[in-house]
């Protein structure tokens, strides 16, 4: 899907202020209560990606948080223009990175399981020197399949067990997700958007499959 040019140029907050202060708190509230999906509005996108995706990029990124998009999300761009690259560099002024290790936040879509293990993942000392997984539930091949991943979660933030559901996932990503518990303090963190919806799992949550679920 082709945008034409004063698309991209219509993309940014109307009250950059306002709308990237709620947005962080709305991100605070969702690693503090994580496994519940919250409302970010609509705003004008730049390209296909979910409209939640594109308001946490222009609230968190800026010129010293490299971003990486992965194949599967750079085919669903543009061939041609590539404007979600040309809108995160103009929006934001991040570094678009090639390379998966350098990236702070990772873009992803519901193909891209396999690739976690590329991103960084902290270290000892430091931590927080770790990628946030920004996945759109909206594109990759497992999107259009009608999969749904049906998680149990447990860990800090949660009272007791909850069940969530992550349609367009695939089983792939649970032993990725699994396996990425299992290096906490270090591991990603995971943002899925859907529209104008996001959820969290940050790296501390204990994940186990599940056969349905209700919300």
């Amino acid at each position: 899907m082709a945008f034409a040019a004063e698309g991209l140029y219509q993309s940014g907050f109307e009250n950059p202020v306002e709308q990237s202060q709620q947005c962080y708190r709305y991100l605070l509230e969702g690693f503090s209560r994580p496994g519940r999906w919250a409302s970010l509005g609509a705003i004008n996108t730049p390209t296909s990606i979910s409209s939640s995706l594109w308001t946490i990029l222009l609230t968190l990124c800026d010129v010293e948080t490299p971003v990486w998009l992965s194949p599967a999300m750079i085919a669903a761009d543009d061939p041609e223009r590539h404007p979600l690259t040309t809108a995160i560099k103009f929006y934001t002024a991040s570094p678009i990175v090639e390379i998966a290790s350098q990236a702070q936040f990772a873009l992803l879509t519901s193909a891209d399981a396999d690739l976690l293990k590329g991103l960084a993942i902290g270290t000892p000392e430091y931590p927080d020197r770790s990628a946030t997984c920004l996945v759109d539930l909206s594109l990759g091949t497992a999107a259009n399949t009608g999969a749904m991943l049906h998680l149990a979660c447990s860990g800090p933030g949660f009272a007791d067990i909850r069940t969530v559901s992550l349609p367009g996932l695939s089983s792939a990503w649970l032993p990725a997700m699994q396996e990425n518990r299992q290096l906490f303090p270090l591991g990603l963190d995971f943002i899925f958007c859907r529209q104008e919806e996001f959820l969290v799992i940050p790296r501390s949550t204990s994940l186990e499959a599940v056969k349905c679920t209700s919300q």
